[in-house]
């Protein structure tokens, strides 16, 4: 369940995303991933279940986007990497997206050459 950060004093602040491109307008994440993030199974849209991380996985900047994190400092993010950022307490950043799961996950097509985290 999402529960938003109630302070900017956040321990890992630089790993929590305040803002990022998002699919449209470059506007931010406005409540953040779901339970479950899914990534998007198109390049060119967000698929059935749109919401928090599918805004943020497009493909803006060669694999990356660009992103504010809590403590000021700005990034490009790799798309993959998105599952690894601490979007609210208690996300799963060693989730079924990350490589660190087992099986590994199976990406959608469209995404599958891209960076692992």
């Amino acid at each position: 369940m999402f529960n938003p950060w109630r302070t900017l004093h956040v321990k890992g602040a630089a790993h929590i995303p305040l803002l990022t491109d998002a699919r449209e307008f470059s506007a931010y994440i406005i409540g953040g991933p779901d339970y479950c993030p899914l990534p998007p199974k198109y390049e060119d849209g967000p698929g059935v279940r749109p919401g928090g991380l599918m805004f943020a996985c497009v493909n803006r900047h060669e694999e990356h986007v660009n992103s504010l994190f809590l403590e000021g400092s700005v990034r490009k993010v790799g798309l993959k990497e998105l599952w690894r950022l601490q979007w609210y307490p208690g996300f799963d950043t060693n989730g079924p997206w990350t490589s660190s799961w087992d099986p590994p996950p199976i990406w959608p097509q469209w995404m599958r050459r891209f960076k692992d985290y």
